[in-house]
C-alpha cells in the first residue's frame, strides 16, 4: 500500500487504484504454478490486467515528471556550456603539465647519459695510467709489482653522480598511478582473456535464424508474449 503522503499526491483515480493493488498481486503471483487450460487462460487475463495499470502509471509519471524534465533540460542546457569549456581548460591545463614533466625527463636522462659516459670516461682514464705504471713495472723486471697494478686497475670503478627529480609537486595537487592493459597483438592474447563479439553474432541470429552458423556458438530463439490491453 502506498503511504499517505503518496496517494495525496495522484490525481487519477485509475492510478491511485493501480498503485494501491501493486504489491498485493505482486504478492498474489509470486511462485505462480499453472496446472490446467483455465488456469493458463485467466493468467492470460491477469497479465492483460497488470500490462492496463502498468501502462497507466507510466502515462502518469511521464506526464507529471514532464514539468520537472523541461526545468532539468533547461538546467542541462545551461550548464552544458560552460562545463564543456572548464572540460576543455582542464584537458590543456594536464596536456601542458604533461609535457612538461616528460620534457624535464628527457633533459634529466640527457644529463644523467652524460654524466655515465663522464665516469666511464675517467674510469678508462685512471686504468689506462695504472697499466702503463704496470708495463714500466714488468719492462724493470718487477712482476709482483706489475701484478698488483694490474690487479688495482681491475678494482677502478668511477659512479656517475644521480641526477635528482627537477619536477616538485604543485601544492594542493596530488599524483595517482594508474595501470591499464591494451592489446599490442590480439593473437597472443590467452582466450581466458577474450569475448566474443555478442553484437555481431546478435544481427547474425536476427538476420540467419535457424540457418546461422558460426564454430563454437549454438543460435536458439526464445519465444515472448505480446501482450495487448484488455480490461479489469
Amino acid at each position: 500500500m502506498p503511504r499517505k503522503s503518496d496517494a495525496m499526491v495522484i490525481d487519477s483515480p485509475q492510478v491511485q487504484d493501480a498503485v494501491s493493488n501493486a504489491e498485493s498481486l505482486a504478492k498474489k503471483y509470486s511462485g505462480l504454478k499453472i496446472t490446467t487450460q483455465d488456469e493458463y487462460d485467466n493468467a492470460g487475463k491477469a497479465l492483460q490486467a497488470v500490462k492496463l495499470m502498468t501502462d497507466s502509471v507510466e502515462i502518469y509519471k511521464k506526464e507529471k515528471s514532464k514539468p520537472f524534465k523541461d526545468k532539468i533540460d533547461k538546467i542541462k542546457k545551461l550548464c552544458d556550456k560552460p562545463l564543456k569549456f572548464f572540460k576543455e581548460a582542464n584537458n590543456s591545463l594536464r596536456l601542458a603539465r604533461a609535457s612538461y614533466v616528460e620534457e624535464q625527463q628527457k633533459i634529466k636522462e640527457a644529463e644523467q647519459k652524460k654524466l655515465i659516459e663522464a665516469a666511464k670516461k675517467e674510469e678508462e682514464k685512471k686504468k689506462k695510467a695504472l697499466q702503463v705504471k704496470a708495463d714500466k713495472a714488468r719492462e724493470s723486471g718487477d712482476e709482483d709489482k706489475a701484478r698488483e697494478l694490474e690487479g688495482k686497475k681491475e678494482e677502478v670503478l668511477v659512479h656517475a653522480p644521480v641526477v635528482e627529480k627537477t619536477v616538485d609537486k604543485t601544492e594542493g595537487i596530488g599524483l595517482r598511478e594508474d595501470w591499464k592493459a591494451r592489446v599490442v597483438d590480439a593473437s597472443l592474447v590467452p582466450k581466458e582473456y577474450c569475448m566474443p563479439d555478442m553484437i555481431k553474432l546478435g544481427k547474425i541470429a536476427k538476420a540467419m535464424k535457424d540457418q546461422a552458423k558460426v564454430p563454437g556458438v549454438e543460435f536458439y530463439s526464445v519465444k515472448t508474449e505480446i501482450v495487448r490491453q484488455g480490461s479489469f
